[in-house]
């Protein structure tokens, strides 16, 4: 790791996170590549690098210190919180930033002693009080305690602040600011044919707040009912051997797969005919917006941030997230009762509109610099 020599004064903007992976990782992502374009300032990334391929797909000036940060508290928290103050008080750190519980609480305790601006990102994991009761309370303290210690609360929708509020409290230092994409201008999906196999496919973590389970259920309702299928799972989790043995249960092996994250997230989405997002909980829902900015159709649980982005218009909704739901939209879909592309059409619109990138980041540089 590389270690500072000297007391530099350029602006340091800190992007803290326990693990970059899904949708908190191409947040910071997009953060570090925005910034590290202005030669005036520098970026710097504190992370755990084990369980995902992050470091490549980075600026080079945008300096990456891996360590063992775990979810839950452990001894190692303290070596870490010396370890990053000990980089960091050589610098002149204009903004200490943290996402997710951890990231969270790490920035906002080395803000106290930088006298740091800190912002703190809330994501799903911290906000679906799905730890279990004991450990929800202690959760719930520790934000009450560090509350004097943030500048910024800077939620990704509504809905995570309302979570927030609700189980924290509300301050008068919040804000949301909805994740944003880069829209191409041409976009070339794959037109599916009525009659013809449905080629289905999500993305994110292999846990149960995301529902994959509940779509390989559906999936045992269309093979029951003679609709051709593929369906891809692209993700990594703790989930993995529970859906692999459900998969295994259901007979569907020749038809279901879990693959590992792939680096072009693009070019699957625009082979598959339906992106699927089965949620039980999702704070916003980047994989949604992503597929509509290719226009790829999309289906959705209502949960959460989804109902920020989806509506009968633009998408397809299950209620009521069950197989049964699913299973309904996919038939209708393969019998040509719907038109998916009308609705993949107006989604690009609703994209292009309502969640920009470019206007993400500027209201971020506005919040970091202001």
């Amino acid at each position: 790791m590389p270690v500072p020599t000297q007391k530099t004064s350029k602006p340091v903007l800190v992007q803290i996170l326990r693990s970059p992976l899904g949708g908190i990782g191409k947040h910071v992502r997009d953060i570090a590549e925005y910034f590290s374009a202005d030669s005036s300032v520098e970026v710097l990334i504190f992370t755990n690098l084990s369980d995902a391929n992050f470091t490549p797909q980075l600026p080079s000036n945008v300096i990456i210190y891996n360590l063992d940060i775990a979810e839950d508290p452990k001894p190692a928290d303290l070596k870490n919180l010396i370890f990053m103050f000990n980089i960091l008080r050589n610098k002149s750190v204009k903004v200490l930033h943290g996402h997710g519980a951890k990231g969270g609480f790490y920035s906002r305790l080395l803000g106290l002693f930088l006298r740091s601006k800190c912002i703190y990102t809330p994501h799903g994991g911290s906000l679906h009080r799905s730890h279990g009761r004991l450990k929800n309370c202690i959760y719930d303290a520790i934000e009450k305690l560090l509350i004097p210690l943030t500048n910024i609360f800077l939620f990704e929708s509504k809905y995570s602040k309302e979570l927030f509020v609700k189980n924290v409290g509300s301050n008068s230092r919040m804000a949301v600011n909805p994740n944003g994409i880069d829209v191409k201008t041409e976009v070339m999906p794959k037109k599916f044919s009525p009659g013809t196999m449905l080629n289905l496919k999500s993305f994110g973590l292999l846990r149960h707040l995301k529902g994959h389970d509940i779509l390989i259920e559906a999936c045992a309702l269309l093979q029951k009912n003679q609709v051709p299928f593929h369906y891809t799972v692209f993700g990594k989790g703790e989930e993995k051997s529970n859906l692999e043995k459900l998969i295994q249960e259901k007979g569907l092996s020749d038809q279901v797969e879990i693959k590992p994250y792939t680096e072009n997230i693009e070019a699957e989405m625009l082979t598959a005919d339906i992106v699927v997002q089965p949620s039980r909980y999702e704070s916003f829902g980047y994989v949604p917006i992503e597929a509509m900015a290719l226009k790829v159709p999309v289906t959705s649980s209502f949960v959460g941030g989804l109902k920020e982005i989806m509506t009968e218009d633009i998408g397809y909704i299950s209620y009521n997230n069950s197989p049964e739901s699913y299973f309904d939209i996919l038939k209708a879909l393969y019998e040509g009762k719907t038109d998916p592309m009308l609705k993949a059409a107006k989604a690009y619109v609703t994209v292009q509109h309502d969640f920009s990138k470019t206007a993400m980041l500027r209201k971020i540089k506005t919040l970091y610099f202001s």
